[in-house]
């Protein structure tokens, strides 16, 4: 047989193979470990007691998907609830973690983190009390809220999709609990967050809410963010990992699989 037509005929072969298939061929049989913040991001991702076996269990839409997606290649899917520095240098460093879940695009973490394709968007809100704001707070601009007064964040989070630079925030606050007692005791006058991650909190603590009625508004002029999954540029398979990730979710979201999965969970929170 011609020895140039074997060579040619392989890596015709070869080409045939495509990325998703190359990826299947090695991460099969992997465990991946997800880390999210110890409260959890609700009702994208939370930790909640299961009354059958006493264990803690992940729930919410990411853990959904991710589970639907990775079953589909024989990948194990590890969830654990860590602090967000921690969990973030975790996966850094690939300190027993291999994904970050709910990251917010920067330079900085697209340099640090692979970071996959989108999952979901939300809009950005900030939110005030309306006993100490009961006209409440217009503004035309985010620029408009630091002219308000103190705004308010949590330790670690990335504020720049809210249209305000992270250091004209008080990033003290290392829960939402703690947030919104900073709100109600007047030390902020405004906090940024998520409207849906907000209410996924109420449906899951109603006392984080206690004694305090909230207003809020989205942030004019600020278009909805994208939320990504950050793997370790540490882990072997890291390339592989992101290209089944990435087919996982544009495949569900052709099918109209994730809308009707998010629709779910976004159905509870009316």
């Amino acid at each position: 047989m011609n020895i140039g037509f074997m060579v040619v005929s392989g890596l015709m072969l070869f080409s045939l193979i495509s990325p998703v298939q190359a990826a299947d061929s090695v991460m099969e049989g992997q465990r991946i470990t997800f880390c999210e913040d110890n409260d959890g991001f609700p009702p994208y991702i939370w930790a909640e007691n299961d009354s059958r076996s006493g264990l803690t269990q992940a729930r919410g839409f990411n853990t959904e998907v991710i589970k639907k997606i990775l079953a589909e290649h024989k990948i194990q899917a590890l969830f654990v609830f860590l602090p967000w520095k921690r969990c973030l240098q975790n996966v850094k460093h690939h300190h027993g973690v291999q994904v970050a879940f709910n990251m917010i695009y920067t330079e900085e973490r697209d340099s640090e983190y692979i970071l996959t394709r989108h999952l979901f968007t939300t809009k950005a809100y900030f939110f005030y009390s309306k006993k100490h704001y009961p006209n409440g707070i217009n503004i035309e601009s985010a620029a408009d809220l630091l002219e308000a007064g103190v705004v308010c964040g949590r330790f670690g989070s990335n504020y720049t999709g809210y249209g305000v630079a992270n250091n004209d925030v008080s990033r003290t606050a290392h829960s939402f609990e703690k947030l919104l007692q900073l709100l109600k005791i007047g030390h902020c006058d405004t906090f940024l967050a998520r409207y849906e991650v907000l209410a996924g909190y109420k449906l899951l603590n109603e006392e984080f809410f206690s004694g305090i009625e909230l207003g809020y508004k989205p942030i004019p002029g600020i278009q909805p963010t994208r939320f990504h999954m950050g793997i370790s540029r540490n882990y072997e398979f890291a390339e592989e990992l992101k290209v089944l990730i990435d087919s996982g979710i544009s495949e569900m979201e052709s099918s109209g699989e994730l809308a009707q999965i998010m629709r779910q969970y976004l159905a509870k929170l009316k």
